[in-house]
């Protein structure tokens, strides 16, 4: 008896449930197919705000609900709407008492619901937050990163929470805009020097396409000397107060002769801040924009460059190296070097990233010039002559290279030729191209001018060489034996 009062009072619940629906007795299916009379569709355009708020403002269209009724039977109907955002750890949704409300739909006539008409559901008084705080959420964007923004109807008559549409949800990627992109001067460029003084600074702003600060935007921007030279732009911004600051809505300043004067020669480094007038962080690296250096003028512009001159000066190490020096001068940014031999026209570069050169591989008994200029100055030539390539006796050492002020060679190469006694080496392998005591390991070729130029293999390891090229201290191992060098040496000329 208790078992059939139980399932008539469960019938007779049931029963009321649906009854209190437009669609009671079960015919909307609502509950079970999941079938509802409203369908609610979420529209979030781009760019995405992580402002929420900003979907509120009157006449902003990037949050829009379009609603639509479908039960033909009904004139009218009304619902209530419920809201839920989340992603990142951050949940938002309306309170359980609150709901967005009454919305008069017909049947057939799709509703709009976009800007001012969305601001009491998105008013933080009616809102659950976690994850964030709600002064966080009336004043600051969410984090970047990935966002379901989700509405559901209710059925408005109802007191109970009867869902009678699908969770329509939006689903956003939250970014911040990307701070200014300095144009001009260029990075690392030379400012001409205009008199009256006169200098173009201009930036693109990266957030035309934000809804909320494309046009709401300042521009803080700030100028600095870097002191001295050697200084890095970030440690000048970081420790110099700027040689001047302005604050504008346009993306140029024109510094002229009111604005502090810019010196020849002197680096200065500059970056542009955007931010929104109202305050909220809407920029990526808090709105700087890249440090950006230049130099005012050419170091020179103030002096007469002709009477700019590099001393050069050659010495002959060996009958096939030269070593070249020449003035060091702060006011030149690069150097060139060149070599030929005397009463040819071709000039040879040779690289360098201090104020020496070395020549390899010369001739002996040979003439040579070389230049050098820096890259404002003209170059100057210098003649210097190689001694005669010494005569080899068999039998007799070489005068050995002095081991005093030694200056070891930091840099080995294959292919270079080492001096060994009376004889040159052709490195063909090096187990340690750098070096900073000169000591190298590897494989080379030997040439016996009195064995018909023979070639004769040879092995070394941590033999000392100097910037010379000349090995002072060690053994070079032959491998291969005379009489197979004299039957190569004939082998090729026979051949040839």
């Amino acid at each position: 008896m208790l078992k059939i009062n139980y399932k008539i009072k469960l019938l007779i619940f049931i029963t009321w449930l649906f009854g209190s629906l437009p669609w009671g007795e079960g015919r909307g299916g609502v509950l079970f197919a999941q079938t509802y009379p409203v369908q609610i569709t979420t529209q979030l355009s781009t760019p995405f705000s992580g402002y929420i708020p900003d979907y509120s403002v009157a006449g902003n269209e990037n949050l829009k609900l379009l609603v639509l009724f479908s039960d033909f039977t009904k004139p009218s109907y009304n619902i209530k709407l419920k809201f839920q955002l989340s992603g990142q750890g951050i949940n938002i949704q309306s309170k359980s008492y609150f709901y967005l409300g009454p919305i008069t739909l017909q049947p057939g006539i799709p509703v709009e619901i976009s800007g001012s008409e969305l601001a009491a559901i998105l008013n933080p008084a009616n809102l659950d937050i976690s994850g964030i705080s709600v002064q966080h959420y009336q004043t600051q964007n969410l984090p970047e990163g990935y966002y379901n923004l989700c509405f559901t109807a209710y059925d408005f008559n109802n007191p109970i929470p009867i869902q009678v549409s699908n969770q329509s949800c939006a689903f956003g990627w939250m970014v911040l805009s990307d701070p200014p992109f300095i144009n001009l001067p260029m990075c690392g460029s030379i400012v001409p020097i205009n008199n009256p003084q006169n200098c173009m600074f201009q930036w693109t702003p990266m957030n035309m396409n934000s809804p909320n600060s494309a046009y709401n935007t300042l521009y803080d921007f700030d100028l600095y000397e870097i002191r001295p030279s050697t200084q890095s732009p970030g440690n000048s911004i970081q420790t110099l107060p700027p040689i001047y600051q302005t604050t504008t809505p346009f993306t140029f300043v024109n510094y002229g002769i009111t604005e502090p004067q810019l010196y020849a020669g002197m680096q200065y480094v500059w970056r542009v801040r955007a931010r929104d007038q109202s305050g909220r962080d809407l920029f990526k690296n808090q709105g700087f924009s890249q440090q950006c250096t230049f130099t005012y003028g050419s170091p020179l512009s103030q002096i007469d460059t002709n009477s700019i001159r590099l001393t050069l000066q050659g010495t002959a190490l060996t009958y096939r190296m030269a070593k070249y020096t020449w003035d060091n001068l702060a006011i030149f940014d690069s150097y060139t070097f060149q070599y030929r031999k005397q009463g040819t026209t071709n000039w040879f570069p040779v690289s360098s990233i201090t104020c020496t050169a070395l020549t390899n591989n010369l001739e002996p008994e040979t003439s040579y010039e070389a230049r050098v200029k820096g890259v404002y100055g003209d170059g100057e030539v210098v003649t210097i002559t190689t001694p005669a390539k010494p005569v080899i006796v068999c039998g007799q050492g070489g005068v050995p290279p002095l081991t005093t002020n030694f200056i070891p060679l930091k840099t080995g190469a294959v292919g270079q030729v080492w001096n060994i006694g009376q004889f040159d080496m052709a490195v063909t392998q090096l187990d340690n191209p750098n070096d900073a005591s000169g000591k190298y390991t590897g494989y080379g070729k030997i040439i016996i001018p009195f064995m018909l130029n023979s070639t004769l293999l040879g092995k070394f390891e941590n033999i000392s060489v100097n910037e010379a090229m000349q090995v002072v201290e060690g053994e070079v191992e032959i491998t291969t034996s005379g009489m197979e060098a004299w039957l190569a040496n004939i082998a090729e000329q026979e051949a040839n």
